[in-house]
């Protein structure tokens, strides 16, 4: 099944990238370039009638327009709109939108929307954006309104996270019968860029009631580079929460699933673990008895990312200066971050772009996924260094478990710079984490991290001094 959608998602990838070069140069395109609307804004399905004659009776034929925007008044065009009936029935069927977004004279968005029955309204809607300015789209979006109700009821994602030419990142949601809810959704990911997703997520409303209520993970558990395992998740009650979780062989050949533990005879709710403020690590009098790492130290480095989105950039940053003992300034680091493309304000740092700083300071590192708390405490016990994703909400306010929401995730990347197992019955995770001003040795009890640390796949980059 991954091999089939993958290897689909590269060949529309490669169709649908020849539209930026074809109209590279607005003036490269020959037509009658003016609005043919007042406002000057594109054309809607109300205006489709743009070459009636006074005899509503004479034939028509295939028709094409064209006509520029200067945006912001510096004289230049940075938005081109085609329009096209392309069965001369009358009827715009198509429009095509082409922006400079940020004024730089390279096409950074191509909007395309098509009327596909003719009756007058814009039924798919194709966005193709080059998010990093580099030249080259970088994000494709397919949306399907099926009813006509205005609202997209299928929709795609394509995405080349970290810029190599090749999508890694799939998404899909669909509501199937238009009650406004998504009822079926797919997310999938290929972390090495080999053209294989390595993990995809399924969302299902088993029950056709408007809740997601099942959510099934396949991913690669031995790291060999092949599916081998489902992890069926069950919401019962549909609070939210998992409930029972049927774990299954997965053959990738044919995708079936083999059961490997029974369900239990009833349905039991989880229920949620009141949130209380965060404590910061306080080194005892037997330090570091209990403590896997050597959180006092790391806590040296940390820093408060402020109202921004550079958690990941925080997190490489507090690594790179306990490792090389260098004093860093974060506007640089953001600069060069920026400059090659890992990093903006606009859309943070990707999954897959969490240790390019990380590389290049020449720190060794290696990213992996679907790991285990003991991943973490062997990579702290060898002295080195870990940074995770996490569903922040969930420990910062105390929210529950959103493991059956497609459109969540992970929304920060902290540093993981020891365990406390001081108190067994109540073992603490500890964080550098830059997103709260009291994140300087953030305590957080080891099942709400792994509740927020699943929501991202349970990503961690493993870092070491280099030898």
């Amino acid at each position: 099944m991954e091999d089939f959608i993958l290897n689909e998602i590269m060949e529309t990838q490669e169709e649908q990238s020849v539209s930026i070069s074809d109209v590279e140069d607005f003036d490269s395109v020959d037509g009658d370039l003016h609005a043919e609307t007042e406002d000057k804004c594109p054309y809607t399905p109300q205006d489709r009638d743009v070459h009636d004659s006074d005899n509503p009776d004479e034939s028509r034929s295939p028709y094409m327009d064209f006509y520029q925007e200067d945006r912001n008044g510096d004289g230049n065009a940075d938005a081109l709109h085609v329009v096209e009936d392309r069965n001369g029935d009358g009827v715009i069927d198509n429009m095509t939108s082409y922006f400079d977004d940020n004024f730089d004279g390279n096409i950074d968005i191509t909007i395309e929307r098509s009327d596909n029955d003719g009756d007058g309204y814009f039924e798919t809607t194709k966005i193709e954006e080059d998010t990093n300015g580099d030249g080259n789209p970088d994000t494709w979006y397919k949306g399907v309104d099926i009813n006509g109700d205005g609202n997209d009821n299928i929709v795609e994602v394509q995405q080349d996270s970290n810029h190599t030419g090749k999508v890694d990142t799939y998404s899909m949601q669909m509501d199937t019968n238009g009650d406004g809810n998504i009822d079926y959704a797919m997310r999938g990911t290929d972390y090495n860029d080999d053209g294989q997703f390595d993990s995809l997520r399924i969302y299902e409303d088993s029950d056709a009631n408007g809740t997601i209520d099942m959510m099934t993970e396949i991913y690669d558990s031995d790291k060999d580079g092949v599916l081998d395992r489902a992890d069926i998740h069950h919401d019962y009650d549909e609070d939210g929460r998992d409930d029972w979780t049927q774990i299954c062989q997965y053959n990738p050949s044919n995708g079936t699933v083999t059961p490997l533990n029974d369900p239990p005879s009833y349905a039991e709710s989880i229920s949620g673990t009141t949130y209380e403020e965060l404590n910061q690590f306080e080194p005892g009098p037997n330090y570091p008895e209990g403590i896997t790492g050597d959180p006092s130290s790391s806590m040296e480095q940390w820093e408060y990312q402020g109202n921004t989105g550079r958690c990941a950039l925080y997190s490489q940053k507090f690594i790179v200066e306990e490792f090389t003992g260098q004093d860093i300034d974060i506007s640089e680091f953001v600069s060069v971050a920026e400059s090659n493309g890992w990093f903006s304000d606009d859309f943070g740092t990707t999954f897959l772009n969490t240790n390019k700083m990380l590389d290049y300071y020449g720190i060794e590192n290696e990213m992996s996924f679907h790991n285990g708390i003991d991943d973490i405490e062997n990579c702290l016990s060898e002295g080195g260094r870990v940074i995770v994703a996490i569903d922040a909400n969930e420990i910062w306010y105390g929210e529950g478990d959103d493991l059956f929401s497609p459109t969540s995730g992970a929304n920060h990347a902290v540093e993981v710079i020891g365990i406390d197992y001081s108190d067994p019955d109540h073992p603490m995770v500890i964080l550098n984490d830059s997103g709260s001003p009291n994140g300087k040795g953030e305590m957080v009890p080891l099942d709400d991290f792994m509740d927020a640390w699943k929501d991202g796949e349970c990503q961690m980059i493993k870092c070491y001094p280099n030898k």
